[in-house]
């Protein structure tokens, strides 16, 4: 019987190959001239990259790595800028960081949003908004423009790639796969809307799922002076609200266009890949961009990280304004430190993530209360301190976590690794010293003198 079976699986598995491999050929010549047609407008096309059966080569090398894989950690840089026909059309009014975190099971995604009235110091052209450094080149190319430069010096991350796309671009894209599904989490409308004529027209949106076409999936991203009407104390008039819609469209849209249902239609590749000749310029490569793809299939909404930077009580950035009387954001604490930290951090696992845990925290250093100062820097609630204490020797340089949970506590460790810049030591055997004969202790962490280089914000 087993071997009847494996002959059956057998005999699937040859029609079901050749099947496939036939399709995608169908698909490739359907796309392969429009692909030549447009890859030296869209992709950085060299003599030795352009053929489409080359590209597919490289996609199909398994270590052939994304920019950043082998640091576990890629960015990309997402730019929304009007385009022709609109007032500002070279400004950024959208800057997302989308940075991909790759793990042994699955890859985990964080959104950064960026507010474009973010106050930055450029270097030859004084203080200016972050959306107006795009601009600044004559062609507009983020390869040779200063705002990935920025973006890193803010952050602290290094950005792999970038893609721009302007708004005429946004809405084809969004209808050719149809239209996409937004859940609206407030009623509101905005009078102050811009118009194409530099005018403006009202919108409103209702709370709920909404099926949207480019054109209104556009307006949602981009409101800026909404009023909520559903009675809720909500504020949708701001650049952090807009931020969290911005996020909200764009992974709509990568569900929709990641569906089975667009990836498999010939013609709809073909639309969008029109539609990406016109108006989106990036630095991927089409192997590039399929690896992406291929990662982006196995993402869902709990893998999800939406962070912005803003001006909330517990936001990295306060309002002012400039000497010319514009609206601005500033850093609090007048640099990027803490934003770089944060920005590093963003992958900390959330509250119901973390497991239950005994620690001890003790001051390895001649600083006095780093233990306290680093106790205030643990917020979960899963977390019980069991003292605050003095380390036996005060000569460790850097930040020591014990694990003697026999690897039970993965995400506490882990966010004290990363919370703490520590380096991390599994043992079994706890010194006499420090053992607590009423509670079972699961991890003693012993603070270096890099903890006093660190920023202290709250989390």
């Amino acid at each position: 019987m087993l071997n009847h079976n494996s002959e059956k699986n057998k005999n699937w598995k040859d029609k079901i190959v050749p099947t496939f491999l036939i399709i995608f050929l169908l698909i490739a010549s359907l796309i392969s001239y429009k692909f030549f047609s447009i890859g030296k407008t869209i992709f950085k096309i060299t003599a030795a990259n352009t053929s489409l059966l080359g590209q597919l080569q490289k996609f199909a090398i398994p270590n052939k790595k994304l920019k950043g894989e082998k640091e576990k950690r890629t960015n990309i840089l997402l730019l929304g800028v009007g385009g022709e026909g609109h007032d500002g059309a070279m400004l950024t009014d959208t800057i997302i960081i989308f940075s991909i975190k790759y793990e042994d099971d699955k890859p985990r995604v964080a959104l950064i949003s960026i507010p474009r009235d973010l106050y930055v110091d450029l270097k030859n052209f004084g203080n200016t908004k972050i959306n107006s450094i795009y601009a600044l080149d004559k062609d507009s190319s983020p390869d040779s423009n200063r705002i990935i430069k920025s973006i890193e010096d803010i952050t602290g991350l290094p950005i792999h790639y970038y893609v721009q796309a302007d708004f005429e671009g946004f809405k084809k894209a969004v209808d050719a796969i149809g239209g996409i599904n937004v859940n609206v989490e407030h009623s509101f409308i905005d009078e102050e809307y811009p118009t194409d004529d530099f005018g403006y027209e009202t919108i409103s949106f209702e709370k709920g799922l909404n099926h949207m076409n480019g054109e209104t999936a556009l307006k949602y991203s981009r409101s800026r002076h909404g009023i909520v009407t559903d009675g809720s104390e909500a504020y949708e008039a701001n650049d952090s609200a807009r931020a969290k819609r911005q996020q909200q469209i764009l992974y709509a849209s990568k569900e929709k266009a990641m569906s089975l249902w667009t990836i498999s239609n010939p013609k709809k590749i073909n639309d969008l890949l029109g539609i990406l000749g016109e108006h989106i310029r990036t630095n991927l490569e089409l192997w590039e961009m399929l690896k992406l793809g291929e990662l982006a299939k196995n993402i869902d909404s709990s893998d999800l990280k939406n962070h912005v930077l803003d001006d909330s009580p517990n936001g990295l950035l306060y309002a002012s304004t400039s000497p010319d009387g514009a609206f601005i954001f500033l850093p609090k604490t007048n640099n990027f430190t803490e934003i770089h930290h944060y920005c590093k951090n963003v992958f900390e696992p959330k509250q119901e993530d973390i497991e239950t845990a005994n620690i001890k925290v003790l001051n390895g250093t001649e600083i006095p209360n780093q233990a306290q100062e680093a106790a205030a820097m643990i917020a979960y609630d899963n977390i019980k301190i069991l003292a605050l204490d003095n380390a036996s020797k005060i000569d460790y340089n850097k930040t020591i976590v014990y694990d003697y949970s026999n690897g039970k506590k993965p995400n506490t460790i882990e966010f004290l690794k990363n919370r703490f810049d520590a380096k991390v030591i599994k043992s079994t055997t706890i010194p006499k010293e420090y053992i607590d004969n009423n509670n079972q202790i699961d991890i003693i962490m012993i603070i270096g003198k890099n903890f006093s280089q660190l920023p202290r914000y709250e989390y």
